[in-house]
Parts: structure tokens; C-alpha cells; sequence
């Protein structure tokens, strides 16, 4: 995952706080040009705060249901 910011803002560490939380590898990358903070996630490109905690609580819910096998 990429987080790709303008300036580094309370939001912006609110987004690399949850990345953090959830133990998700991410790069950071500052775009002048970027009005809102966006998240690529492979092919996806999510754009905006609410939108971006939105498609993060989604993973967070698929990780809870991962499970570990040791066979």
C-alpha cells in the first residue's frame, strides 16, 4: 500500500496510525499537487479521509477473520 499525502496533517497520521494499528506494510509518498490524502491498495486508488478509515475498517474486519493453520 501506498499513502500518498500533500503535507503531513493531523489526518494524514491519523491514517498512517490505523495503517500501523493493523501491522499493514505501506510507503509514504508526498504529492505536491494532491488535494486530499489518497490510499493505493493494488489497483484500488481510495481518495479522502472518510473514505480511506472506511476501506481500512473493511480490512480490519477480513483480519479478524483470517485464521492460522500449522499443518
Amino acid at each position: 500500500m501506498t499513502l500518498e499525502y500533500q503535507i503531513l496533517s493531523p489526518v494524514v497520521q491519523e491514517i498512517e496510525a490505523k495503517l500501523k494499528e493493523l501491522s499493514l506494510a505501506f510507503t509514504k509518498k508526498q504529492i505536491t499537487k494532491l488535494k486530499t490524502p489518497r490510499l493505493i491498495d493494488g489497483r484500488q486508488k481510495i481518495s479522502g479521509q472518510k473514505a480511506i478509515l472506511d476501506h481500512l475498517g473493511i480490512i480490519a474486519g477480513e483480519l479478524n477473520s483470517w485464521y492460522y493453520c500449522d499443518c
